[in-house]
């Protein structure tokens, strides 16, 4: 949640939090599908450190390859939530990062 509904925090939620948490959760070894929902949590936490005026410490290339694992499942499954939500947190990765080709 703290990672795609920040907004509704009272307090920001530090994106080394969002890691730290997708990170457990991949560690948990979850089913396919809450797997790719984490991989597409972990590439929107990288937006997340852009606001905050940080350094993200995983390499944005990294950041899209978990959003290419979510798309791969998301389409290949017909999660339309799960694929608009990649969808729109790419194009957000990537223009936070400079890339708007």
């Amino acid at each position: 949640m703290a990672a795609i509904m920040w907004g509704s925090f009272s307090t920001p939620v530090d994106p080394e939090v969002i890691d730290r948490y997708v990170d457990e959760g991949r560690d948990a070894d979850p089913d396919e599908r809450t797997r790719a929902w984490l991989e597409m949590l972990s590439a929107t936490a990288g937006v997340r450190w852009i606001a905050f005026h940080r350094p993200d410490p995983v390499p944005a290339a990294e950041r899209v390859r978990s959003l290419d694992a979510a798309y791969a499942w998301a389409e290949q499954h017909g999660d339309a939530r799960l694929l608009s939500n990649v969808l729109h947190n790419r194009r957000a990765l990537l223009i936070a990062n400079g890339d708007v080709d």
